[in-house]
């Protein structure tokens, strides 16, 4: 299993991913306590938030889902035209979740189908994500969401996750770099609300 566990992550880093992991399906259990909390946070929002709880189970909509391949991406690399730097949203002009030309759909293909060469099935959901996407590079130690809710990974936040489900039960977890936050420690907050 090793070799086709160490396969992938070579095969991820290949396509252009800052890293991957591989985590088994039962490591999204944790995700429903979370939206437990965030529920009891913002009563409100919890017709939004229970719409999500499928991704603390998806043996109910795959059963034969094993284990999720993790990647992250470093968007890092683009450049953000004048006036736009420091504006939340600015990743929207270089996603290329559902734009089938840009080099980042394109890898992302191309990964895919390395997964499946290597006689896996494999899905995702580029647009949206095929679970919670935070939640699972957390749990494969990619990096770590701070109290901003964003993903951190050695190279900063502003990176792209993508996952897969496969039906084989592999694992490669990683230990995370990144710090976690200091208890009294605000500024991420503060710097992106």
């Amino acid at each position: 299993m090793e070799h086709l566990e160490e396969n992938i992550k070579s095969a991820a880093l290949a396509a252009g991913y800052e890293a991957c992991g591989i985590i088994k399906v039962s490591a999204m259990s944790g995700f429903e306590r979370k939206l437990n909390e965030r529920m009891a946070l913002i009563p409100a929002a919890s017709p939004f938030y229970q719409n999500y709880r499928g991704f603390a189970h998806l043996e109910e909509s795959y059963p034969w889902a094993k284990s999720i391949v993790v990647c992250v991406r470093n968007d890092s690399k683009y450049i953000v035209p004048d006036g736009l730097e420091g504006m939340i949203g600015k990743s929207y002009l270089f996603d290329s979740r559902t734009n089938p030309v840009s080099p980042g759909y394109l890898n992302s293909v191309k990964f895919e189908a390395c997964l499946k060469d290597s006689g896996l099935n494999a899905v995702t959901e580029r647009k949206f994500g095929i679970t919670a996407l935070r939640w699972a590079a957390s749990e494969a130690g990619l990096g770590l969401v701070r109290k901003n809710n964003f993903f951190y990974t050695d190279s900063g936040s502003w990176v792209s996750l993508e996952a897969w489900l496969i039906d084989r039960e592999l694992e490669t977890i990683q230990k995370p770099t990144v710090k976690p936050c200091p208890e009294a420690c605000t500024l991420c907050m503060k710097h992106c609300p």
